[in-house]
């Protein structure tokens, strides 16, 4: 008896709920409820999670929550936007740019 195939890599990127017109983001294409995928049929998209069948076999694939590797994007305690510094002295205040 031949192996049985396995379910090729899926990325869930991004669900969209409305009702009646779920979408999805999977392997970078969009999909809607009923759709196929290759070998793959999207049987239901929930917010957080799309169930496919391939073969028979049915499968959860979770939303991935793993932030992109872009070295852009830096959490603001790394990379603070510049704000002007108050210096005040006896006679008057004064705003100096940095």
């Amino acid at each position: 008896m031949p192996p049985k195939p396995t379910l090729p890599p899926l990325c869930l990127q991004s669900t969209l709920i409305q009702p009646g017109n779920n979408r999805a983001m999977l392997n970078g294409q969009v999909v809607a409820e009923g759709d196929k995928l290759g070998d793959i049929t999207i049987i239901r998209i929930e917010s957080d999670n799309v169930i496919v069948s391939f073969e028979e076999q049915v499968v959860r694939i979770m939303l991935d929550v793993t932030p992109p590797d872009n070295p852009q994007i830096h959490p603001a305690s790394e990379n603070p936007a510049k704000q002007p510094s108050f210096s005040a002295d006896a006679d008057n205040s004064t705003a100096e740019q940095n």
